[in-house]
């Protein structure tokens, strides 16, 4: 958000075209775009620095462990990993629910080892269709419920518009469904799908 809030920035900056400016103003404005254009440089590759994006051949939760402790010890301030997501999962035996049991496990005794948080994206199952309240629920998680047992924190997520034509577009629900630490509750969030970006409801993005 601060990057696009700076470009924004930047962009709103430009006088319009057929405004008659003074030289000392415009030299001043464009002290301003360079300064601004440095800091969206330096946000570029501080991002660059702290994230990390694993090969797409890494399918395993073993191999997924094993880049994440390579990972961790080459950035010790490593403090999150995004696995996108479970179903993707190249999972050993015959039995789903029960390999969807060990993969959890396996995610979860790896936060633990490695002192980061762990957020393991995860299908529905197709139940939340064909109720009147498009809320997912627990017992949505699909295919194993070691992903409830094993989980701290879950979230689901809800676009109203996507079932609703006249419910606001950008209106996003965060469904705390489940808090091991803490409260569980619903909140409001706003999405912007143009820039990728959701922020509090009480917050906009703009160009």
């Amino acid at each position: 958000a601060d990057v696009l809030g700076g470009f924004g920035q930047v962009l709103g900056a430009y006088p319009e075209a057929m405004g008659v400016i003074p030289a000392g103003e415009q030299r001043k404005q464009a002290d301003e775009q360079r300064q601004r254009l440095k800091h969206l440089r330096e946000n570029a590759l501080d991002l660059d620095q702290r994230f990390t994006l694993a090969p797409s051949f890494v399918l395993t939760p073993q191999a997924i462990a094993q880049q994440l402790r390579f990972a961790k010890r080459r950035n010790p301030d490593l403090s999150l990993a995004v696995i996108d997501h479970l179903a993707l999962l190249q999972l050993a035996g015959d039995n789903r629910n029960n390999a969807i049991g060990d993969a959890t496990r396996t995610f979860k005794l790896l936060a633990v080892e490695l002192g980061l948080d762990v957020l393991l994206l995860s299908q529905l199952s197709r139940a939340v269709e064909g109720r009147s309240d498009k809320m997912p629920m627990l017992s949505d998680l699909r295919e194993s419920g070691a992903i409830e047992q094993d989980a701290d924190l879950v979230v689901f997520l809800l676009r109203p518009g996507y079932y609703d034509q006249d419910a606001d577009p950008r209106e996003l629900i965060y469904n705390v469904a489940k808090n091991r630490d803490g409260a569980t509750g619903r909140f409001p969030a706003s999405t912007y799908a143009e820039f990728s970006a959701v922020v509090d409801s009480h917050q906009s993005v703009t160009p």
